[in-house]
């Protein structure tokens, strides 16, 4: 498993072209040499041209859902761009939430996609918060998906911090979901009085032994550090703090 950088993170220090390479040259100095692409409002040519530049491998992204829905070939055009194959989108449309019967509407919509892009060589990813972890019918919504989606057709961009924020363990989950998980999202969580808050891996209450140990015996490929907000220090500052972490438990 490698590790990689999800550019949500550092979204306000990638506004503009030089703001990016520069962001990502700090990056690499870290020692990064993947990055999931999110949060970066510039033209994929431009990205692309980066990360070559700077020796950034883009391995995933979260794209628009309604875009990828509606007009998929622009989105796989996108990513032949970014020399990328998995496609991701950071949640469901507000549409499809909270009752069984959106869900159900979302899985069918979104199974067809899922079919065009492997048809084109791509595949589809999909991003959990915690909310899919809402009981429909005595059922966690998480569960639903997992089980009424095409294993090779659909796969998750498993959340840690999310699904720990939504009751359940990651780790249970990560052992669970051999062969739906090919990138997924190392994210701690720490506590500031009864508040949870997110945090630099290692710096919060996530049992990060146990949760490595279950992507590597269910072969998971790629883990992306993501930290939304609530830094101690600037997001590249948290970015590199994760990297060390991970970097002395073997990772790179």
């Amino acid at each position: 498993m490698r590790i990689g950088a999800q550019l949500y993170t550092v979204r306000d220090y990638c506004k503009t072209e030089e703001e990016f390479r520069n962001t990502l040259k700090k990056l690499a100095e870290f020692g990064y040499e993947y990055v999931q692409i999110s949060g970066v409002g510039l033209e994929p040519k431009v990205i692309r041209e980066v990360c070559d530049e700077v020796g950034m491998k883009i391995r995933l992204t979260h794209t628009n859902p309604d875009r990828l829905l509606n007009d998929p070939m622009a989105v796989i055009e996108e990513h032949k761009i970014f020399g990328c194959n998995y496609v991701g989108i950071g949640a469901m449309p507000e549409r499809y939430k909270g009752s069984y019967e959106g869900l159900k509407d979302f899985i069918k919509d979104y199974s067809e996609v899922a079919k065009v892009l492997k048809e084109n060589g791509m595949s589809f990813h999909y991003h959990n918060h915690s909310f899919e972890f809402e009981k429909f019918e005595g059922r966690i919504g998480f569960d639903i998906m997992l089980e009424e989606t095409v294993e090779g057709d659909w796969y998750f961009i498993f959340d840690t911090y999310w699904a720990q924020h939504g009751g359940v363990c990651p780790t249970d989950y990560i052992n669970r979901m051999e062969g739906r998980i090919k990138a997924l999202h190392f994210k701690d969580m720490r506590m500031e009085g009864s508040n949870q808050k997110f945090a630099a891996i290692g710096s919060g209450n996530l049992n990060w032994d146990k949760i490595i140990d279950a992507c590597k015996k269910t072969n998971v490929e790629y883990a992306f550090i993501e930290q939304d907000t609530h830094f101690v220090d600037d997001a590249i500052t948290e970015l590199g703090r994760s990297y060390r972490y991970l970097n002395g438990k073997g990772l790179k």
